[in-house]
């Protein structure tokens, strides 16, 4: 991996714990990848903002690190403070979405870019109880100018809404993801036939056993490197990345090197080129470490 210039990594269940931490020991490593001039991206479902802080704590802003977020939709260049947002869901289709989850008792998180729409059926009442302090604590927070942590791992902007989702006439706005979810045992008894239903209207990525992401058909986190590849005038031969679900595995397959975590799914594993120790093994410090010392 002699010719290996740019790192890049998801974020949940690859880079941090199952705990959500970033532990010293991958910290150091990835710094010190970057002081002997290997480039870092954050490869993220999470949107730019929410990933920042992360990127900060990794000196990212200091080495001119990338940021992929919204899985590719969003992307990010700290050398020249360049944001690019692109791509809308077409929003009958959002309404279809949103319509099969009421039915089914899903929980439907849509963002657009003015903020969040939320359903969460009476089911997750514990869920509903939790986003109504959020809200709440949100509406109270919303006076200051700088992102600010709502709850662990999640940042919002003061200016972004938060709303609950009612009816299918609230979605005639731009669209920029979609998330569905419920409770595992009882989300896959569903996920079959929503596959059925969008897969080939939307890009749809299982991110856990309970969580689907939804994108505008074509995005990917690879289309977002084939940015960062343009950006950095390095081929994407010369990148080596990690992750650990379904919407990690465009990236992988078009890299160099391709990284599937231990506690990746399955068909994760089977696309990768490499299996390393599990994130919370420091999986991705024990490979980057041999990398940049060999």
């Amino acid at each position: 991996m002699k010719h290996i210039k740019v790192i890049v990594s998801d974020i949940d269940g690859t880079l941090l714990n199952d705990d959500k931490d970033l532990t010293e020991v991958t910290k150091d490593v990835l710094i010190e990848a970057q002081e002997k001039g290997y480039r870092l991206i954050l490869a993220s479902g999470r949107n730019v903002t929410m990933v920042m802080p992360l990127a900060k704590q990794l000196r990212m802003d200091e080495f001119k690190g990338l940021i992929i977020g919204s899985n590719g939709q969003q992307r990010y260049d700290f050398a020249d403070d360049e944001f690019i947002e692109e791509g809308v869901l077409d929003s009958e289709l959002a309404k279809e979405i949103f319509t099969f989850a009421k039915r089914n008792q899903l929980q439907c998180l849509v963002e657009h870019r003015g903020g969040f729409l939320i359903h969460t059926p009476w089911i997750l009442l514990p869920i509903k109880i939790v986003l109504l302090y959020l809200k709440t604590r949100h509406l109270l927070k919303r006076k200051q100018t700088e992102p600010y942590q709502i709850v662990s791992g999640f940042m919002m902007e003061p200016s972004m809404k938060v709303k609950t989702l009612r009816n299918t006439k609230q979605l005639d706005l731009e669209i920029t993801k979609m998330g569905i979810s419920q409770y595992k045992i009882f989300f896959q008894a569903k996920e079959k036939r929503f596959v059925e239903l969008f897969s080939k209207r939307a890009s749809i990525a299982k991110v856990t056993s309970f969580w689907y992401d939804v994108m505008p058909l074509g995005m990917n986190k690879a289309v977002g490197l084939e940015w960062a590849s343009s950006k950095l005038d390095i081929p994407l031969s010369e990148f080596i990345a990690f992750g650990d679900a379904h919407n990690d595995l465009e990236m992988i397959q078009a890299v160099g090197y391709g990284y599937a975590v231990a506690n990746a799914m399955d068909e994760v594993k089977e696309a990768a080129d490499y299996v390393c120790s599990s994130n919370n093994e420091n999986g991705i410090a024990s490979v980057i470490s041999a990398l940049i010392n060999h």
